[in-house]
């Protein structure tokens, strides 16, 4: 079992800005592709920003139409391609400026939805399947059967405060959008199901988990 470490409100706070806005599809221009890895060797995608995390996944020597999820953190960026998400380090990673010579890339959109227990899935293309579940963990089914599971842990720190009165209002709203969001994109059974999930949790924890399971339900294709 491999362990993440997630940020606190702080963090939370700055992501509801992204949650809550309609972000366009990535062009071209904000793709990147490989750099500097050797032909027949591969780039290591590790769960967290640093060599000390594990390696959950490789793109080849070759790879294009890699997607930047959000800003990197020091030289270690999150990305996406096909079912591989992670960070990688930029000192691999360069514009892909999309030559003639290399031609279009064409990416199927995985297939999502909510499983009876409020499990949040992923099924991509080649057959992997990321599931969110309902406490929080994130697990990797690849198309052989094995699997990888990832813990993520809050930092240390006091209780949260009560949400002060001029903003309780205004946190009522958010959560109510992003539940409206949800709404959107799942059908009615999936979001009974989803809402079995944030029984018993305090106000924080339901925006917080409002926002993971939307990240985790629009993250890109590639």
């Amino acid at each position: 079992m491999a362990i993440r470490v997630s940020f606190g409100i702080p963090g939370l706070l700055l992501a509801i800005a992204v949650a809550v806005c309609a972000v366009p599809a990535a062009s071209r221009a904000d793709e990147y592709r490989v750099v500097n890895v050797d032909r027949g060797d591969s780039l290591n995608v590790r769960a967290g920003p640093a060599v000390g995390f594990p390696v959950i996944g490789r793109l080849p020597h070759n790879a294009r139409g890699i997607r930047m999820l959000r800003a990197c953190v020091g030289t270690w960026c999150p990305i996406s391609k096909g079912s591989v998400i992670g960070w990688a380090n930029m000192r691999f990673l360069a514009p892909d400026t999309g030559s003639a010579e290399a031609g279009p890339e064409t990416t199927a959109v995985p297939t999502r939805r909510v499983l009876p227990d409020g499990t949040l899935e992923l099924r991509f293309a080649d057959g992997t399947l990321r599931h969110r579940l309902p406490d929080g963990k994130l697990e990797i089914v690849r198309p052989d059967g094995t699997k990888s599971t990832f813990t993520f842990l809050q930092t240390p720190g006091a209780d949260l405060p009560p949400l002060p009165s001029e903003f309780s209002e205004w946190g009522t709203r958010v959560n109510d959008n992003l539940l409206a969001v949800l709404t959107n994109i799942l059908s009615a059974d999936e979001l009974t199901a989803y809402k079995q999930t944030e029984e018993g949790k305090d106000f924080y924890s339901v925006m917080n988990w409002r926002l993971r399971s939307l990240e985790f339900l629009t993250v890109p294709a590639s």
